[in-house]
């Protein structure tokens, strides 16, 4: 196979060294043509001199630099740009924060997926052992999206909601730590890693950047809709996810401001 490695920095090199090291630990990594894209999202100097230092000399890995931070899919669409996707396999697209299983490369190397599914999404289990794929196997309720406005209509509404919900909630993890093992056609994804095919960028061009952070599935499911494609939820094919590199530092306010902001945007998409 012929593929590309995508993935964001946001000042934790040491999560970006982790990361590269985690693809060329994969099994037959030396039987495919792999290249593996680096992006910095407008890092602090210091990160990027660190990750600069890191990848020094490592012959299949570019790393690109961002002039300013574009946001998630915005920081994947600058790697993507570095290459030419109609010569690749498959676009492996998403955080530096995963870790792959060791038979990643040969159970995808055995795959034969329908024209329609152009894009891929793998079982991601958290360091907690939370399967996060598939988000939503159908689209949202009426039920749901009116507790998505009344969850975003303020932080007070928000933190009430949290309160009640929580033993829901509770409840939802334990079942989410039983891995989901019938591969199916899914409606919304954990975007943590993305395995695109050629298709998609034919059919949709390059990921919807619209939104700068949180709720990039939503426009992705959209885009799948729009080109009368869907996604592939394929259990089969594992990573680990370490889960918030980027953001753990965020206070849970301003975390709820930048949901806020994005949910106004792609409450449209459900």
């Amino acid at each position: 196979m012929k593929l590309a490695f995508v993935a964001v920095n946001f000042n934790n090199w040491h999560i970006s060294s982790n990361y590269v090291s985690s693809i060329k630990s994969i099994r037959e990594y030396n039987a495919h043509s792999i290249t593996i894209i680096m992006v910095d999202n407008h890092s602090d100097k210091q990160d990027f001199l660190a990750l600069s230092r890191e990848l020094d000399g490592e012959a299949d890995v570019l790393l690109v630099r961002t002039e300013k931070n574009l946001g998630y899919f915005g920081g994947l669409n600058y790697g993507i740009s570095h290459i030419k996707t109609g010569d690749y396999d498959y676009v492996i697209a998403g955080n530096n924060d995963v870790f792959f299983g060791k038979d990643f490369l040969s159970v995808l190397c055995n795959k034969k997926y329908i024209d329609r599914f152009s894009l891929i999404v793998p079982d991601v289990e958290t360091v907690n052992g939370i399967h996060q794929n598939p988000q939503f196997i159908d689209r949202p309720s009426k039920g749901r999206k009116l507790g998505y406005a009344l969850y975003y209509f303020c932080y007070l509404f928000a933190l009430l909601i949290d309160f009640l919900w929580m033993p829901a909630k509770k409840k939802r993890n334990n079942s989410r730590r039983k891995k989901i093992d019938t591969p199916m056609e899914i409606f919304l994804c954990t975007a943590v890693i993305l395995i695109i095919r050629p298709r998609f960028f034919e059919k949709c061009g390059m990921l919807n950047d619209v939104l700068f952070l949180w709720g990039e599935e939503a426009a992705l499911a959209k885009q799948l809709q729009d080109a009368g494609d869907a996604m592939y939820y394929d259990p089969d094919i594992r990573v680990m996810h370490l889960e918030n590199s980027s953001v753990h530092k965020f206070t849970s306010y301003n975390k709820y401001k930048i949901w806020q902001k994005s949910y106004r945007i792609y409450k449209d998409y459900l």
